[in-house]
This record gives C-alpha cells, sequence and structure tokens, in this order.
C-alpha cells in the first residue's frame, strides 16, 4: 500500500526522532495539528508543508508523492536533537518552578500582618528546616 502524505511526515518525525511537540514547535505549528496530520484526521496546508521542507531539508517530491529520497542533501542530514536538549529544557523547567515558588512564598508573606512578621523572623532557605508561625519553636 503506497503511503499518504500524513504517514510521510509520521515517517519523517520518527526518522528524526523527535516527539510530535517538538516537531510541531520546530514548524511554528501546535500539537494537535501534527497529530491530526500523523493519524489522516487532517490534510496538511500548504503553509504546513513549506515549514516542513525548509526546516528540516526534507525534498518535497518525497513529502508530497513518495518520489526520491526524503532528505535533499543525505550527506549532510538534518541535525537530531543531542542528548543534552532535554536536560537544558529540564534545567529551565526547575529554574521557572523555583522562581514561580519564590514568588508565591513573597506573596503569602506580604499577606502577614506587619506585626506578625516583626514578631519572629522566617528561616532561610539555607537552613532549610520548618518553624511553627504560631510559637516561633523550630521543628
Amino acid at each position: 500500500m503506497e503511503k499518504s502524505v500524513n504517514q510521510r511526515i509520521k515517517v519523517l518525525r520518527t526518522y528524526l526522532n523527535l516527539t510530535q511537540r517538538d516537531f510541531a514547535d520546530s514548524i511554528d505549528s501546535t500539537l494537535t495539528t501534527v497529530s491530526r496530520l500523523e493519524n489522516g484526521g487532517s490534510t496538511p496546508q500548504i503553509s504546513t508543508i513549506k515549514a516542513i521542507t525548509r526546516v528540516f531539508n526534507v525534498n518535497k517530491d518525497w513529502l508530497l508523492n513518495g518520489n526520491g529520497e526524503m532528505l535533499i542533501n543525505d550527506s549532510n542530514p538534518v541535525k537530531k536533537p543531542n542528548e543534552s536538549s532535554w536536560r537544558d529544557t529540564a534545567f529551565e523547567a526547575v529554574i521557572a518552578e523555583r522562581d514561580n515558588l519564590r514568588e508565591m512564598v513573597n506573596q503569602l508573606i506580604m499577606r502577614i500582618p506587619i506585626a506578625a512578621q516583626k514578631s519572629f523572623k522566617l528561616p532561610s532557605v539555607e537552613w532549610g528546616g520548618s518553624m511553627n508561625c504560631n510559637t516561633g519553636v523550630r521543628a
């Protein structure tokens, strides 16, 4: 059975070792769009075809009709994501979450009445312990 353009998009994504989300992000699309394309639920728009061929150096005739080689210059294949890319992404997510938690703590501290704030000091992050805010006794 001859493969459709939708099936070739999935073949390309799998060859590049990309998740649907990474593939979608690379072509400025959405995860839902890529999922529908791969499952045959929709036909790719011209702008999507152009983005795929440009970003991944794909032979347009192969993508549309299955003719020729997948990549335009197979001697210089599209770079696959390196192993550390997921680590970089995870690190950025952890930093963002840390900053978000700091902001939440600062917002909570601002809600404590000024008199109560002066009666005890909140422990520092370096200390790593906890304090009973009612008694000021460290746990």
